[in-house]
């Protein structure tokens, strides 16, 4: 920091964020955390799909009960059928899109078998702070990588 003749203060570098890419050289222990990944993304969405099927259920069984004993001395109805309705198709939309994800992960883990070993794959993006001084190569700052093998630190590359 320096003050310029006219008494301001000049400073000379600033912090900015920046991006900063993680990827993992293949290995064989990188293939099994990724399967076990999987398999929990697979499990988590199996179970979520059975909470939704039970909650279909149990709305269409009051639904029937309602429709059965026809309603009757009980104003709105209509109404309650109609949202009870609306909460089912709701829930079955809500399935739909736990079976969209099951099938990713499907596609995820064939995926998995064709990785060769040595090859590097993204496993994520961060956000990290550089500091840019007066003279520093943009292209040199702008972004980073952190490669990791076996959850390793292995190499640090700067630049685009």
């Amino acid at each position: 920091m320096t003050r310029t003749s006219k008494g301001r203060v000049s400073v000379n570098s600033v912090a900015i964020n920046r991006p900063v890419i993680i990827k993992a050289i293949v290995t064989p222990r990188l293939r099994e955390e990724l399967r076990a990944e999987l398999d929990a993304r697979q499990g988590q969405l199996e179970l979520e799909m059975q909470q939704l099927d039970f909650q279909v259920k149990r709305i269409n069984a009051a639904v029937e009960r309602e429709s059965h004993s026809g309603g009757q001395g009980q104003s709105g109805t209509g109404a309650q059928l109609s949202e009870a309705y609306e909460v089912s198709q709701q829930l079955r939309n809500e399935r739909k899109k736990r079976e969209e994800a099951l099938a990713e992960v499907d596609e995820r883990r064939q995926a998995l078998t064709g990785l060769e070993d040595g090859g590097e794959i993204l496993r994520g993006t961060l956000e990290g702070t550089v500091d840019v001084e007066l003279g520093t190569a943009w292209d040199d700052i702008r972004a980073a990588t952190i490669v990791l093998r076996d959850g390793v630190v292995v190499e640090i590359r700067h630049g685009a």
